[in-house]
Parts: structure tokens; C-alpha cells; sequence
């Protein structure tokens, strides 16, 4: 038999609620076993995000700014080729891959826009 179990944790003024369904604790087992059957385990209710979305965050964080510090106004939103190259997409960088290595001589920056293409390669 499942017990449900509610837990409401204050935080300023806002309150929190979580529920979780545990097992009671059998009284012959030791304390050890019987605090980490009260904790959740994550289960459906916690979807995994798709792998797709890793290569994007990776952009945003890692290769966009390098493109920002190193290609602006140009190739950024009002620039005089947007149109045609826009550095501020994922899918322009893709294309170009190691093309753009032509203006990014910095090895750490070329490193990180490698590990970019590298994961956005293995992403169909």
C-alpha cells in the first residue's frame, strides 16, 4: 500500500507544493534504507529533453558570442550581409563549419566552435 506524502516548503512569500508517492517504511529495516525510500525517484512525470536542443544551448552559449565579439555588426541582425550569412543562426554556422576559421584565428575560440559542429553533426 502507497502512502502519498505532501511536502509545502515557504520561500518568502510564495509557497511550494510537491507531492510523492512512497512506500511505508518496513519497520525491520535499518534507518539507512528507510530515509532513502521517502525520497522521489525521478519517473515519467520528468521528461528527458530531446538531444536536440543540447547543440542549440551550446551555440547560444559558447559559439555565439565568440561570433559576436568577433563579427559584429556584419553578420548580426542589421549588418550589411545578414541577409545572406546570419552568425546569430546555428544552421549558417553548420554550414560554413570550418569555413569560418578564415576570420577566427584564437585556438581556444576554434576549439569551442569545433565541439559545436562536432555535436551538431551527430543531430540529423
Amino acid at each position: 500500500m502507497f502512502v502519498r506524502l505532501a511536502a509545502v516548503i515557504l520561500i518568502g512569500s510564495e509557497a511550494a507544493c510537491s507531492l510523492a508517492r512512497v512506500a511505508p517504511p518496513d519497520p525491520a529495516a535499518p534507518a539507512s534504507e528507510v530515509a532513502s525510500d521517502v525520497s522521489p525517484s525521478p519517473g515519467p512525470e520528468s521528461p528527458r529533453e530531446p538531444a536536440a536542443t543540447e547543440p542549440a544551448r551550446a551555440f547560444d552559449r559558447e559559439v555565439r558570442p565568440i561570433l559576436a565579439s568577433r563579427c559584429q555588426p556584419c553578420h548580426f541582425e542589421g549588418g550589411t550581409v545578414y541577409g545572406r550569412l546570419p552568425f546569430d543562426r546555428a544552421e549558417t554556422i553548420r554550414t560554413l563549419g570550418v569555413k569560418l576559421f578564415t576570420r577566427i584565428r584564437d585556438e581556444e575560440e576554434r576549439e569551442a566552435i569545433e565541439r559545436f559542429l562536432e555535436a551538431a553533426a551527430d543531430v540529423p
